[in-house]
Order: C-alpha cells, then structure tokens, then sequence
C-alpha cells in the first residue's frame, strides 16, 4: 500500500478534461472510465497481499499506516 484516497466519482474518459501530465500518464481512449480521486494521501509503503485496484482496508491495516508529508 502506498496511497490512500476517497472515490469520488467515475467518469466516461470522453467526459473529463485530463491536465497535461494526466493525458501523458493516463489512457484517455474513447470508451474507458477515469476514477476522480479526492484526499490522496501518501503513506510509508506496507507490504499487503492483495490486487490492483480500490479496496476498503480493514481496520486493522487501516491502523498500521503511517502517513508521509505531501511532496
């Protein structure tokens, strides 16, 4: 784990404005969806068995992160 975040919403990517350094990260095709993430947060890397992907964390893993200043 090395980010937390809240989903806040899921949008077609053809309904969202990307900035340039989304557009050069990111796949904006016509026909896939773009997460809009709010309150990321970054946190000292916790090793997790799990997949890709959002997930809430129980609550004991919850209370093993440690949470890093913003860059």
């Amino acid at each position: 784990i090395v980010a937390v975040c809240t989903l806040a919403d899921c949008k077609w990517t053809n309904d969202v404005k990307p900035s340039v350094q989304e557009k050069a990260l990111g796949n904006y095709t016509h026909g896939r969806f773009a997460w809009i993430l709010e309150d990321v947060r970054r946190v000292k890397p916790l090793p997790h068995r799990g997949m890709q992907g959002m997930v809430n964390l129980p609550k004991e893993i919850e209370a093993k992160l440690e949470f890093l200043q913003a860059a």
